[in-house]
C-alpha cells in the first residue's frame, strides 16, 4: 500500500503542537528594499553574463573590459587624493634623538631629491656604491655608469651586426678570388 500522510494507523498522535509565540519573543526582521533589489539585478545580470558568456574568450573578454572599467572608477576617485596627499603632506629628516633637521619637504620633493641623491651617488666600475676611500680614484656618478652600461650594449650590438656583415663579405670575396683563380687555372690548362 502506498504511502499516504494523511493517514495514520497508530493511535498515539505523534505530530507536535504549534505554540504561538508570545509577542516580542521573535526579534522584527527588516528588510532592505534596495538591497533586495541589487542582490536581485546582481543575480540576473550573473545569470545573463553566464548564458552570454558560453564563449571562453567572451566571457574572459567581458570580465577583462568590466576589471578595466573598475579600474579607471578607482583611479579616477583616488587621483585627486593621491595628488593633494603628495603635494600636502610634508617630511622632516630627523636626527636620531627626534630633532628636526633640515626643512620640511613634500613627499613628491622627498621623492626628487632622493633620486637625485642616488643619480649623483659616486658608484664602482659594477654600479655599486663606493664604500671606501680607496676606489674613489676609479669612482663616477651612477647616472654616468647607467649611460655607459646603455651605450656600451649598443656599441656591442653594432660590433655584432659589422662583424657579421664583414664576415659574409669577405665569404662571399673569398668566393669569388677562389672561382676567378679555378677558372684562370682551366683555361690554362684548358688552353695547353
Amino acid at each position: 500500500m502506498p504511502y499516504n500522510p494523511d493517514f495514520d494507523d497508530e493511535d498515539e498522535d505523534d505530530t507536535p503542537e504549534l505554540v504561538k509565540p508570545t509577542p516580542g519573543a521573535i526579534p522584527a526582521i527588516t528588510v532592505d528594499p534596495a538591497a533586495i533589489q541589487a542582490l536581485v539585478v546582481e543575480q540576473a545580470v550573473a545569470g545573463l553574463v553566464s548564458r552570454l558568456c558560453a564563449n571562453t574568450m567572451l566571457r574572459d573578454a567581458v570580465k577583462s573590459a568590466a576589471e578595466r572599467a573598475i579600474e579607471k572608477q578607482i583611479d579616477e576617485a583616488i587621483q585627486p587624493v593621491l595628488n593633494d596627499l603628495l603635494s600636502t603632506v610634508t617630511l622632516t629628516k630627523t636626527n636620531e634623538w627626534g630633532e628636526k633637521k633640515g626643512e620640511p619637504m613634500t613627499i613628491r620633493e622627498f621623492a626628487a631629491k632622493t633620486v637625485m641623491d642616488s643619480l649623483n651617488e659616486l658608484v664602482d666600475y659594477q654600479g655599486k656604491p663606493i664604500t671606501d676611500s680607496y676606489s674613489r680614484s676609479s669612482a663616477k656618478r651612477r647616472y654616468v655608469h647607467i649611460v655607459e652600461q646603455m651605450c656600451s650594449a649598443e656599441v656591442r650590438q653594432e660590433v655584432a651586426k659589422a662583424a657579421t656583415s664583414l664576415k659574409a663579405n669577405v665569404g662571399q670575396a673569398f668566393g669569388e678570388l677562389v672561382k676567378n683563380a679555378l677558372n684562370d687555372q682551366l683555361k690554362l690548362i684548358s688552353g695547353r
